[in-house]
């Protein structure tokens, strides 16, 4: 075991953010109702807030967004394809 309650520490904390999150995805179909664009409109808004959370998290952990190598690149680029044709 560990000297400290990390563990436990993390459980405690993470709990809440999961509840939060599964009740803000079991949300979404009624948000969806409440917002009078279209489907297409819908998910292009929902990528550019995402985009910008993503950017926004990097800045604030000082972290850079870019990539190691190029197959990190390929494989980005593969999964975002396959999110595309799904």
């Amino acid at each position: 075991m560990l000297e400290n309650d990390q563990p436990q520490s993390h459980h405690r904390f993470g709990m809440p953010f999961l509840y939060l999150s599964i009740f803000l995805l079991a949300m979404t179909g009624l948000y969806a109702k409440l917002i009078p664009l279209d489907a297409v409109s819908i998910i292009q808004l929902r990528g550019v807030v995402a985009a910008a959370g993503l950017a926004l998290f990097g800045i604030f952990r000082k972290r850079s967004l870019r990539l190691g190598d190029l197959k990190s690149y390929l494989g980005v680029y593969a999964l975002g394809i396959l999110l595309g044709i799904h």
